[in-house]
């Protein structure tokens, strides 16, 4: 099969005339404003000059991350330090190509412009037109069944938050006018900490969970596939073993107020809060679990700008409900009963993702 330079697949267009003015976003507002990286849309602006509108759709490739998207709809953008992707003749089919440039490996670690110096003068297969558009509607096919799983497992999260607001209120105005309680008066309260990186004895072929603040994402977690510790690491460190029921609060970082909820026992490093549950409190994990959740407005209050930091004073302050054991119950038992729902779209998700990773290896590994 012949191979061609991957510039003369897919031609690029600037996108200086395509930048919004205005960082003035409202979700009213008509024309998204694009970025190729996770955020996708940054927002909507009222600007309806200079929208790229035709032909479509095309791919939107970050020319110093290397992220790319397809786009199927007129917007603009951010900033210039993209190329606009189009199909170079019409035994093009853009969506594969997307697809391809989301199967390559790059280093993209050195602070340039790689879409001319790496991406363009690649040589690269081209399969006809026909079979291009079989291999991209058969990984439509599957991300659409990703997308699905994902929408069920978002949907079952919301019916336990509109569950627990239907019973408690809101943790933070309280409509309900529950007596409340502050959790340093009920909870042992405790951080974690990191064993010296610079002592192998401390980390080689350690068999404690540790774990850190990344993991927080309001979410239960059931194991750990990150790093482990040796004893001699916890015991010459200030990070605890948790057991299980342990509620976490990320107390710095980007997932700063975030929570997760312990089904296995583990350490954790010193951005880590955790709030030691027992029955013998009186108080469910899952309903402190969820009832945390409902408080991280307070979280973003905290300092200015981007960078906010909690400590374990302020997780002590936190005021939690009074609330009679048995409704704490009747919505834990609420809870496992829709966490089994999401286990069985949990499991069809990750057989989906397996085979999308196989499709791609397939196609263009």
């Amino acid at each position: 099969m012949t191979k061609y330079e991957l510039g003369n697949i897919l031609i690029y267009e600037q996108p200086t005339k395509y930048i919004v003015k205005s960082e003035n976003y409202d979700d009213s507002f008509p024309v998204p404003v694009l970025t190729p990286g996770q955020t996708f849309i940054l927002g909507y602006t009222a600007e309806t000059e200079g929208v790229y509108s035709a032909p479509l759709p095309v791919i939107i490739f970050d020319d110093f991350t290397t992220a790319t998207k397809l786009v199927n709809f007129p917007f603009k953008v951010k900033s210039s330090a993209m190329k606009i992707l189009k199909p170079a003749n019409e035994n093009v089919f853009l969506p594969y190509w997307y697809y391809f440039l989301s199967s390559l490996k790059v280093d993209n670690g050195l602070h340039k412009r790689y879409w001319i110096s790496t991406f363009a003068n690649r040589q690269v297969h081209c399969p006809s037109f026909q079979e291009q558009k079989r291999i991209a509607e058969r990984l439509d096919k599957v991300q659409e069944l990703i997308a699905k799983q994902k929408e069920q497992i978002a949907k079952l999260d919301l019916l336990i938050k509109s569950r627990f607001l239907d019973m408690f209120g809101d943790p933070i105005s309280n409509p309900k006018k529950w007596p409340s309680r502050r959790m340093g008066d009920i909870f042992k309260i405790t951080s974690g900490g990191t064993p010296s990186t610079q002592e192998d004895s401390y980390w080689l072929n350690g068999t404690i969970s540790w774990i850190g603040s990344n993991l927080c994402q309001n979410i239960i977690l059931n194991k750990n596939d990150g790093r482990f510790i040796t004893e001699k690491g916890l015991n010459n460190s200030s990070a605890k073993i948790l057991p299980v029921g342990t509620v976490l609060i990320a107390l710095v970082g980007a997932t700063i107020g975030k929570t997760a909820l312990l089904n296995f026992s583990t350490t954790t490093n010193q951005n880590v809060a955790a709030i030691w549950v027992s029955k013998e409190e009186s108080y469910d994990s899952l309903f402190v679990f969820y009832f945390i959740q409902g408080l991280y407005d307070l979280f973003m209050r905290l300092g200015s700008g981007k960078f906010k930091m909690a400590n374990l004073q302020f997780i002590n302050n936190l005021p939690i409900f009074n609330v009679p054991l048995v409704l704490q119950s009747q919505f834990a038992n609420f809870v496992k009963s829709v966490e089994q729902q999401k286990e069985v779209f949990s499991t069809r998700l990750s057989h989906l993702e397996i085979l999308y990773k196989s499709l791609m290896q397939e196609y263009f590994g």
